[in-house]
């Protein structure tokens, strides 16, 4: 008797994680998080793994999950440190919930869904942080609503009116709420250590699956959707080169890279608190081997990025930067002189040849979407698929718009897009302000804004390569939203802050 592949996969997938839980349990412990609380996470974790890969069908799983996440919300402390700590345990695939014959469906659920409805929800309703900014107190909240808004406006324009409800939900549940409770709920040092250190805890657990499916040639999820019966168009196999790129449980490789890269300069602010820092390099060769095995070189440039700003953002910049193009150049030179050395460069961003294909795409992405977008410069077109320039770049049903910029002018205009880069940019704007005003640059506060920093530095430059689909734009407006609540709590701490973006301009870090 043969057994199916979902099962082997989810023996190899509990053997890894297992591994990781047991590995990282007493270095999470001592910076802070307590015993029950990463027992009570690693338990949900576990369960919904094991759900996910014995239900046999969505829903089942759906209403195995609800009890244990209501159970596990009630003894939250930190229900945001709980959602980013299971949020990859499973694919986002989702399945349409019946409207019972007055509709054809409610509304589509998934993982990240529910996490939302179960866990952030209660908190939004609740409110429990009485010194967070009301809705509407902070810049960003108009200008992230401002574009929620148009989008959904645009939507209505081509849509029924049912649909366009529908699609509100969606942005509340994937935007707005995962936004105001990053944003809201995280006020204090430790808990923000928490939420950084349940993320990093989060991609850690990916990152020997990440390692095994391009060591093994094998997508450990891959066979997932058919056990639950449920078609879905992410985690595909996808080569480039010779190698197989692992996509664990994000959707893509390129969205692997993404949760890796942004992991990887989150767990810089762990560094001056881990009490050995042979655990913390070790945590960081984990999510280096993460990033690596996706193959994917838009999060790598992203990534380098993230650092640069990080070494640009600390004590003796000038040093950090020297020092940091020194061992970019020594690696670069071991890199040559390896036997693997040419064979490696291949695969680098910019001059390397694998799949050079991709950046003609790309450029002519970029040239045909200016014309579609000059047709509609202001609020952009619903339709824009279907704009005469693209039909060039069509496969089949698809046309890949491989560029978060582009797909929001495309959708939304100039409008749109002065919406969606006004708020990272009043994110970025608001944690130089507050990281001016830190006496001490050596303290964590300060860590944590350098991190957070160059978290959203290295995501504006990775989504000018990827798609805003599955947990891609989950995880920026996360990262924004835990930005804008650091600098508001660092503000409230001391009112000398000013972020006005005149100060901006004529004065640096």
């Amino acid at each position: 008797m043969t057994v199916p592949e979902y099962l082997r996969a989810f023996v190899v997938i509990l053997f890894l994680s297992g591994l990781t839980f047991v590995t990282v349990r007493k270095p999470v412990i001592a910076l802070g998080m307590a015993a029950e609380d990463f027992a009570r996470r690693r338990n949900v974790w576990l369960v919904v793994t094991g759900a996910a890969f014995l239900a046999h069908n969505f829903w089942v799983f759906t209403l195995v999950l609800i009890p244990v996440l209501l159970y596990a919300r009630q003894r939250e402390r930190q229900p945001f440190a709980l959602y980013l700590f299971v949020l990859f345990a499973v694919p986002p695939f989702g399945s349409a919930l019946s409207g019972l014959g007055i509709v054809n469906q409610l509304f589509e659920l998934s993982f990240p869904r529910l996490l939302s409805l179960l866990v952030l929800l209660p908190w939004a309703l609740s409110r429990r942080s009485a010194d967070a900014p009301r809705i509407g107190k902070m810049l960003a909240d108009w200008l992230l609503l401002g574009y929620v808004m148009l989008q959904l406006y645009q939507q209505w324009q081509v849509d029924t009116t049912t649909n366009t409800m529908r699609y509100g939900l969606y942005a509340f549940l994937d935007v707005l709420l995962p936004f105001y409770v990053a944003s809201r709920s995280v006020r204090t040092t430790a808990a923000r250590r928490e939420a950084l250190l349940s993320l990093v805890v989060a991609a850690l657990l990916m990152a020997p699956i990440a390692a095994f499916e391009f060591s093994k040639h094998w997508l450990l999820y891959s066979s997932l959707p058919d056990a639950l019966g449920m078609n879905w168009n992410g985690g595909s196999y996808l080569g480039r080169g010779q190698t197989l790129r692992a996509v664990v449980t994000t959707g893509h490789s390129i969205s692997l890279g993404y949760v890796m890269m942004i992991a990887m300069l989150v767990h810089l602010a762990l560094r001056r608190i881990v009490p050995q820092s042979r655990v913390w390099t070790f945590g960081m060769i984990g999510l280096l081997i993460g990033l690596i095995a996706s193959v994917s070189r838009g999060p790598w440039v992203g990534a380098l990025v993230g650092v640069i700003v990080f070494a640009a953002s600390g004590p003796r910049p000038g040093t950090r930067l020297l020092k940091l193009a020194g061992a970019g150049i020594a690696v670069a030179v071991a890199v040559m002189i390896s036997p693997w050395g040419s064979s490696l460069i291949d695969y680098l961003p910019f001059i390397g040849h694998v799949d050079s294909s991709n950046v003609d795409y790309r450029q002519r992405l970029f040239e045909l979407s200016l014309l579609v977008i000059s047709q509609n410069p202001l609020l952009g077109s619903p339709t824009f698929m279907f704009a005469a320039p693209l039909q060039e770049l069509r496969n089949g049903n698809l046309i890949d718009i491989v560029n978060t910029y582009l797909m929001v002018a495309l959708q939304s205009g100039y409008v749109g897009l002065a919406l969606f880069v006004g708020v990272f940019a009043k994110a970025g704007f608001s944690i130089i302000a507050a990281l001016r005003v830190q006496p001490d640059r050596e303290a964590e506060p300060f860590q944590q804004g350098r991190v957070l920093l160059s978290a959203l530095a290295a995501i504006m430059v990775a989504i000018a390569t990827l798609s805003p689909v599955g947990f891609v734009p989950l995880m920026y407006w996360c990262i924004v939203g835990l930005s804008l609540g650091y600098a508001d709590a660092v503000r409230r701490q001391s009112p000398a802050v000013q972020v006005g973006l005149s100060r901006f301009a004529t004065r640096s870090l």
